[in-house]
Formats: structure tokens, sequence, C-alpha cells
């Protein structure tokens, strides 16, 4: 993975506490016929954009989209 440890961590920490307050958000995703593609980024935004900044834009200067899906991959253990 291409991600820094400490980006990956960062995003891993605020990822797991989004899904911690909504449990059920992956199969509402999956009842609905939406892609788990479009569930981690998704979720991406809406962490990218907490306290109303692009708090995830700095992964941008090093990282493709590929890259940042690979990680959203791992953490949220989807396809």
């Amino acid at each position: 993975m291409k991600m820094k440890v400490e980006d990956y961590q960062e995003l891993k920490t605020d990822i797991t506490l989004l899904l911690h307050n909504y449990p059920n958000l992956f199969n509402v995703y999956m009842e609905k016929g939406l892609s788990q593609t479009r569930y981690r980024w998704d979720i991406f935004h809406a962490v990218n954009t907490k306290l109303n900044g692009l708090k995830y834009n700095k992964l941008y200067a090093y990282l493709s989209d590929d890259s940042i899906d690979t990680a959203l991959k791992k953490i949220t253990g989807t396809n």
C-alpha cells in the first residue's frame, strides 16, 4: 500500500468511528442496490468533510484514487 502509515491510521480511526455510529450502513447500501465502491467513497467523503474542511485532501499530493481505494477496501472490508 502506498499510503503513509500515519495517514492510514488516521483515516482508519475516522472511518471506524463513523461506522460505529451507523452499524447497518453497509446493509442499507446493499439493499438499495448501491455498489461497494459507492459505499467506500461515500464514507471517505463523509470523513473528508469533517469539521467543514477537507481533511484528507493531503492524500492527493501523493496518491491516486486507486491507491486511496485500496486503503478504503482494507479498512471497510469490501471488494
